[in-house]
């Protein structure tokens, strides 16, 4: 199946950085790594925004250097 997300850059959520890595879990949410905000978006199966986790920092919810590969669980990454 072919999905868009991000055609509409007008929204903050839509907006992309640096794409780090891309993972669908078996519900068919997609999480998006943005290495330069360093934060993961995620998105329904129909490309929808449904939330964002995480910015850049040292505290909790914080991310210095985030991956995703293998940190999801039952996720399997996009071909």
């Amino acid at each position: 199946p072919e999905m868009s997300i991000g055609f509409n850059a007008r929204y903050l959520q839509d907006f992309f950085g640096v794409v780090g890595d891309v993972l669908v879990d078996d519900a068919g949410r997609v999480y998006v790594l943005d290495s330069q905000l360093s934060e993961i978006k995620v998105y329904d199966e129909a490309g929808e925004w449904i939330t964002s986790i995480g910015r850049e920092g040292e505290g909790p919810g914080e991310f210095q250097s985030p991956a995703l590969a293998g940190r999801l669980g039952p996720a399997r990454p996009l071909s």
